[in-house]
């Protein structure tokens, strides 16, 4: 099994690398958008990589995720209670952590080949349009665990083991919530933003009429 992989991967990278007469593959493809997620309908908005929005992704992302890297050096269990899901020790609670490793799987290969597609397949891309694209991907993770949380936690007898079942619930929500309005900002050349700013600035016209003497 392991030949096979390398070999695998040697004829993959012998495919993919530049050829004797200096042009490389991804050069030889007709021209493409500047994003992978472009074709499917998404604008193709150009990304400045000092674009908060990207930070406040990768901020998001982190602090849904800290607390499942956490949890071997959490003796007292703190953010196994709170954070982590955990299910019922019986066969329902198997599926549905079989199903929870499934969909972890999937986010991984699902954002590594958006990466593999936008270096090869995508003539003007860059590493913050890839890391942008990315987000949809877990803004879509996150929304399918959401419905599935919320369908374990609500059947009867519950498959959700936690008693914090409404806490995780609303944490799940709030997670996938946030990172579409990121995505939406990023997608929508700051629609969002610029509304916030604009909605600060008349009230700071509405609140600033002073009454003289």
């Amino acid at each position: 099994m392991t030949i096979a992989f390398f070999m695998l991967a040697q004829t993959s990278v012998a495919f993919f690398a530049p050829a004797s007469s200096g042009a490389t593959f991804r050069a030889s493809r007709p021209r493409q958008p500047s994003s992978a997620l472009s074709l499917l309908g998404l604008p193709d908005v150009p990304v400045d990589p000092k674009d908060a929005d990207l930070v406040a992704g990768f901020i998001i992302v982190a602090c849904a995720k800290t607390p499942y890297i956490l949890e071997p050096l959490d003796p007292f269990k703190i953010l196994t209670n709170k954070f982590v899901d955990t299910f019922t020790n019986d066969e329902e609670g198997k599926k549905a952590e079989i199903g929870y490793k499934t969909r972890l799987a999937a986010l991984g290969v699902a954002i590594t080949a958006l990466a593999f597609y936008e270096v090869y397949f995508v003539e003007e891309t860059n590493a913050a349009t890839i890391l942008r694209d990315s987000y949809v991907i877990w803004a879509l993770y996150y929304t399918e665990c959401t419905r599935v949380l919320r369908d374990l936690a609500t059947r009867q007898p519950p498959v959700y083991a936690s008693d914090n079942r409404s806490f995780s619930q609303a944490l799940h929500l709030i997670v996938s919530l946030v990172l579409w309005l990121d995505v939406s900002d990023l997608y929508s050349g700051h629609a969002i933003t610029n509304a916030i700013k604009e909605l600060f600035k008349l009230s700071e016209y509405g609140g600033g009429g002073g009454g003289g003497v």
